[in-house]
């Protein structure tokens, strides 16, 4: 069996959907991939954590880790009980310090690290967690405090020190917990809180097109939000809705709430069985594109999707956001004849190159791999200390000429060889 438990269960679904529903990729065009070489802050090398930018868009396009790379440092917190390993999540870096979140058995931690060596410089312990975005001087935590309620935390980057505390910031639903930033405002699902005080701003409510567990994304001053309803768009400012397009009339993406991406003005929303793309301004539908089960990753006019067909390894598509037609698709290869290659992050693209970390399992060791981002041919193959984390919202990060991969014995690092 390829995946455990009820990640396997969901996503053995979606694949039979996946393949009846996603539209064909037309045959490859002549034309080829340009690779972007953005400044900052579009392609800078400060990442704020899940889909590097505040956009959700997976791209550091300046800078310049190459494709050969060696081990640097490597860090955990300590177990809580019962643990039997430690999950690092996600990565927000700066010039100086890095804030790892890791989950456990019944406990989460979020750190800080100096990034240049891995020291500790302070860390907290919380009944559960579930993402921590860095944004200037501000580290936000979204946890459940010890009575279980949710609560929004505002901390000093470089003392761990608190600055606010937002109780009750959600409502009890599931969402992917990435807390969303910009515009003044920072959200964890659909109340607006004002990013230096913690005081709630505005509350979007539940409508046709907004349900509970709406993943939310703010970029350009709107908040987009995207549900099993269908998705919609609040001005930051007010809170007054702008528009919204019901999941009704095309294959839907909305598995799960998967957190809108914001590309050259248009909204991407992808799942197991399509990705949607409306124009930012008006919602208006501007086409169909195939699924991506993890989030995709942009540069210019080409995204970078992850498809999976049953009885196959997953596959990494370069796909040509006007037309859908495929530049290119590398197929993981296979351990063995009883078990398959997983793609167990988002893709994340930067200095010509698409960086993907592959798993099998929970027991065997993860593989990082550089794929060229022109040709699709693998540049670099390295295998990895520890498991990688198969849950949904893993990612990698590169940042600082590094690159922070998740594993199941907290955060690794790699730099230039």
């Amino acid at each position: 069996m390829r995946r455990g438990g009820a990640f396997s269960a969901r996503v053995a679904a979606g694949l039979l959907v996946l393949l009846t529903l996603s539209p064909a990729l037309p045959a490859g065009a002549a034309d080829r991939i340009d690779p972007g070489h953005l400044p900052y802050p579009k392609g800078g090398t400060t990442a704020i954590g899940p889909g590097i930018d505040v956009s959700n868009e997976n791209a550091q396009l300046a800078d310049t880790v190459p494709a050969t790379i060696k081990r640097s440092w490597r860090a955990s917190p300590p177990g809580c009980p019962g643990s039997s390993g430690s999950g690092a999540t996600s990565m927000s870096v700066t010039k100086k310090i890095t804030v790892v979140h890791d989950v456990q058995y019944q406990c989460g931690w979020v750190s800080a690290y100096k990034t240049s060596s891995g020291k500790p410089v302070w860390r907290h312990r919380y009944p559960r967690s579930y993402r921590a975005v860095v944004v200037g001087s501000t580290v936000y935590v979204h946890h459940h405090d010890a009575d279980d309620h949710e609560v929004l935390d505002a901390l000093k980057l470089s003392t761990g020190r608190l600055r606010w505390s937002s109780a009750q910031v959600g409502d009890g639903s599931w969402n992917d917990y990435v807390p969303a930033v910009g515009s003044g405002l920072v959200m964890t699902s659909l109340r607006a809180v004002d990013l230096k005080t913690g005081a709630t701003r505005w509350s979007i409510p539940h409508d046709d097109t907004t349900s509970t567990e709406a993943a939310t994304v703010i970029s350009g001053g709107r908040v987009y939000t995207s549900s099993g309803l269908g998705v919609a768009a609040y001005d930051a400012e007010t809170g007054d809705k702008l528009w919204g397009r019901l999941n009704d009339g095309f294959p839907s993406p909305f598995t799960g709430t998967r957190r809108p991406a914001i590309h050259d003005g248009r909204v991407y929303v992808s799942g197991l069985d399509g990705t949607v793309v409306l124009d930012a301004k008006t919602g208006a539908l501007v086409r169909r594109l195939p699924g991506s089960y993890r989030p995709l990753a942009f540069d210019g006019h080409v995204g970078f999707f992850t498809m999976a067909r049953y009885e196959h390894s997953d596959t990494v598509t370069a796909v040509d956001l006007d037309d859908g037609h495929a530049y290119w698709s590398h197929e993981l290869g296979r351990p063995n004849d009883w078990q398959y290659r997983l793609v167990t992050t988002a893709p994340v693209v930067s200095n010509e190159l698409v960086w993907i970390q592959e798993g099998v399992d929970t027991r065997t060791k993860g593989r990082l791999v550089a794929l060229d981002e022109v040709t699709g041919k693998v540049r670099s193959e390295r295998t990895q200390s520890c498991a990688p984390v198969l849950i949904d919202y893993a990612s990698i990060t590169v940042a600082q000429h590094r690159i922070f991969t998740p594993s199941s014995c907290g955060v690794l690092t790699y730099v230039k060889k």
